[in-house]
């Protein structure tokens, strides 16, 4: 005698009425077998479907339940559905499908995963200034802050390093933004002191957790280092002049000084050459234009 499912058969004795034996039939094995199992990309906001078939003729009726492992990704419905959300990151899910315990086949669940193409723009380091240069000046500090737009759905660390830390030191060497975090946190670039009068250029590299992208924040230094300077005259020509005669040269700097220089001027023999004026001043703003020396030679008596 063939059943089906849990049909019902009644036996007869002859002796009154017939007793009703429900007789359950074991379910059939089989498999769940689907269109694809290739996996299912989707853009996000968009659905798209695939079809469900038995390996076997079931026993009875056969549910198929359907799962997602992240619902806030990815809903069944049993359309396959990629869920709109605010970060910027690619999502991978896998749906579950698998026979219920009372359906008319023994089947092992299947899966199917699904690649969702985040529409956002992915995560990015994002620097206060960009990428202009951060100006220090050497034994002084400047600050520039560092944040993940659009925030991450994941906890991203952030390492920074220095590409010459007898130059350029860096504080924190690494800042953590917790999952959707969105405030932006600051980073003090310190300059190193150096016996150098030559400004410098270093950078500050960032490296992030997660995929993100490295990125450079570029640091000018400029030397607090006063440079040496030079008095520059027209010519290092002896100048010949008679008694009682006179000649001139021209004095200026050869850089800008950082404060006022007074130039004095001597004669190595006053009684035979003097100088006018004693002396000479140039400022930060004079101190390109040049300046005149009389000489004079002094009558005497003598013939030489």
């Amino acid at each position: 005698m063939k059943f089906k499912g849990c049909d019902s058969v009644t036996i007869s004795s002859g002796c009154g009425s017939g007793l009703t034996v429900v007789a359950p039939v074991a379910a059939n094995p089989g498999n769940i077998s689907l269109s694809s199992t290739a996996a299912l990309s989707l853009d996000e906001g968009n659905d798209d479907t695939f079809t469900v078939s038995l390996s076997a003729e079931p026993a009875g009726d056969v549910t198929i339940t359907i799962t997602s492992a992240d619902t806030g990704a990815v809903s069944v419905s049993p359309t396959v559905t990629g869920k709109q959300d605010a970060d910027g990151e690619d999502e991978e899910v896998v749906i579950t499908l698998g026979a219920t315990a009372a359906s008319g086949i023994i089947a092992d669940d299947v899966t199917r995963t699904v690649n969702i193409d985040d529409d956002e723009p992915p995560s990015a380091i994002t620097l206060s200034g960009g990428t202009d240069a951060l100006n220090v000046t050497e034994e002084s500090t400047a600050t520039f802050t560092v944040s993940i737009v659009p925030p991450s759905t994941k906890s991203v660390s952030v390492t920074l390093a220095s590409s010459d830390t007898s130059i350029v030191t860096v504080s924190p060497t690494t800042l953590t933004f917790a999952a959707n975090a969105t405030a932006a946190q600051t980073v003090t670039v310190s300059a190193l002191d150096d016996s150098d009068t030559d400004d410098e250029s270093e950078e500050i590299t960032l490296t992030a957790t997660g995929g993100i992208s490295t990125v450079e924040k570029p640091v000018a230094v400029r030397d607090n280092d006063i440079p040496a300077g030079n008095l520059v005259l027209d010519s290092t020509a002896q100048i010949s002049i008679d008694e009682g005669g006179a000649g001139s040269f021209t004095v200026s700097l050869s850089r800008r000084p950082s404060k006022n220089v007074t130039v004095d001027i001597e004669s190595a023999n006053p009684g035979a050459v003097t100088a006018d004026p004693a002396s000479l001043t140039f400022t930060a703003n004079n101190w390109e234009t040049v300046q005149s020396v009389t000489v004079t030679g002094e009558q005497d008596s003598d013939t030489d």
